[in-house]
């Protein structure tokens, strides 16, 4: 109930209250042996201080999940998600392709959950992309986008048109095939709803002029 209560407080902008009640539940946890429980509270720590912007707290918060996460031999692809949100935020894409590749990796030694790999695919065509790889991304966005075909997830397939259309342009293939793609991305991105439609926008933009 703490910790529903701090997922609340969380989704309504009081993040020091969802930090109050997520550390509460984590010894809660801890004292009733469930340890995956109090483990998921650090996890949830970590998002809480990335909402704050302390990078550095965030980062802490979720390595040591990670570790712990390890010690049970669990695998938690939101984990790697959301750490590659952070290290991209921090400005370290490389760190969050490595990151974004080795859950990846771990989802397939597990057989795992293939709608998180469609979106740890994504992420990793993001920072290879934001580290200066555009071939890299190309590779990462194509693999995610077929899985996202596979899953009929429209919203997946959206973001990764966006991803493909931005990476081919990077890799200097400006063409008017690029420009109906981007134009596309942004089409669907708007009908969506997305925020990233405006990107898709400036996108055909540039490859127009």
């Amino acid at each position: 109930a703490v910790n529903h209560r701090g997922l609340t407080y969380h989704a309504m902008g009081f993040p020091q209250r969802a930090d109050a009640d997520f550390a509460a539940a984590e010894q809660l946890f801890a004292e009733t042996s469930q340890v995956l429980e109090s483990i998921y509270m650090l996890h949830n720590r970590g998002l809480v201080a990335y909402s704050l912007n302390d990078l550095p707290a965030a980062l802490s918060y979720l390595a040591e999940a990670a570790a712990r996460y390890q010690e049970l031999d669990v695998v938690v692809p939101d984990l790697a998600i959301d750490r590659c949100v952070v290290w991209l935020a921090a400005g370290l894409p490389g760190d969050a392709l490595a990151e974004a590749d080795a859950g990846v990796a771990e989802i397939d030694r597990v057989h795992g959950q293939y709608p998180k790999k469609a979106e740890l695919l994504l992420i990793a065509a993001t920072a290879a992309l934001a580290a200066g790889q555009p071939q890299a991304a190309l590779d990462r966005v194509q693999a995610s986008s077929r899985l996202f075909r596979s899953q009929r997830s429209a919203w997946g397939q959206a973001r990764a048109g966006l991803a493909h259309a931005r990476a081919s342009y990077a890799a200097g293939s400006a063409s008017v095939a690029l420009l109906r793609r981007a134009g596309r991305a942004a089409a669907r991105l708007e009908e969506l709803g997305a925020g990233e439609a405006s990107l898709a926008h400036l996108l055909a933009g540039r490859v127009a002029q």
